[in-house]
């Protein structure tokens, strides 16, 4: 088993991976709140080409709405960024 530290979805991207490799495993469950679910699945895909992602997003429950647009409006920028290649930052 490998224990890391991530301090980033891409850093996670790249735990991912190992663990995928290490055991041979064809999918995974990405479970992420769903402003953050684009970019973290994007991450995880460009690491993981061959394996098969299943998303389950968790809804923003209880968070007012000034706040909520602030984190998706935040996640969207970020998103852009790695699209552009920035896969950290």
């Amino acid at each position: 088993m490998i224990l890391e530290i991530s301090k980033s979805t891409y850093q996670n991207a790249l735990a991912i991976r190992k663990i995928v490799k290490q055991n041979h495993i064809k999918r995974i469950v990405v479970v992420t709140t769903e402003e953050h679910m684009k970019r973290a699945t994007h991450l995880i895909r460009h690491e993981n080409p061959d394996t098969e992602l299943v998303t389950c997003s968790a809804p923003l429950i209880g968070m007012p709405a000034s706040q909520r647009l602030q984190r998706w409006t935040v996640e969207y920028v970020k998103y852009l960024v790695t699209l552009m290649g920035i896969k950290e930052g």
